[in-house]
């Protein structure tokens, strides 16, 4: 894993929270859109709902995460030799990236910030645990776990996990420090 990767990594998620900014606004999980607020139906949605640790998966956030899934899986398609390890890893920097984006989605909504990241301000997050959402802490142990069916083969693959989550960390908090610091550039872009 390459540091231009991290910032790759960080850019697609900053990227993708500030459009789900632009259209959930101040209303989470898409509460107000104007669109289909169908929920995924049948066993698909009672599926989702568990890997979504009991939020109503929308038709939204279906096709979204359909999109990032696609995302992440773009490099076999374009090239990538398909190996346990190469696939394992994808997967691992795809749970990391999904955290990573709603994570920011508070850092730079203007209707949130970090002050009301909180089960009271954040309905649809209905489980919590040290201060994160259960779904944050999910996400990282199984980006971890995953990893563990090649650590025999590949040990650094680990050292790299710790690398990413430590890049991720730094440029995370980076953003965080300019939301305070530069509070009206962010207002004129979000």
């Amino acid at each position: 894993m390459t540091i231009l990767s991290v910032f790759y990594i960080f850019a697609l998620a900053l990227v993708l929270a500030s459009l789900e900014i632009q259209i959930e606004g101040k209303r989470g999980w898409a509460s107000k859109l104007p669109g289909n607020r169908k929920h995924v139906p049948g066993r698909l949605g009672r599926l989702l709902s568990v890997v979504l640790m009991g939020k109503a998966p929308t038709l939204y956030h279906f096709y979204l995460f359909s999109f990032v899934i696609l995302i992440f899986h773009f490099p076999f398609f374009y090239g990538a030799e398909i190996t346990l390890k190469n696939w394992v890893t994808q997967v691992s920097l795809m749970l990391i990236f999904m955290v990573l984006w709603d994570l920011l989605w508070f850092v730079l909504n203007p209707s949130f910030t970090l002050k009301k990241f909180s089960p009271e301000h954040i309905w649809w997050h209905k489980k919590w645990t040290a201060g994160m959402p259960n779904d944050y802490i999910w996400g990282i142990g199984m980006s971890f776990f995953v990893l563990l069916l090649v650590v025999g083969e590949y040990p650094s693959i680990l050292t790299d996990w710790f690398g990413v989550m430590m890049g991720l960390g730094f440029l995370t908090s980076f953003i965080h420090i300019t939301v305070h610091v530069l509070p009206q550039w962010w207002r004129d872009w979000l």
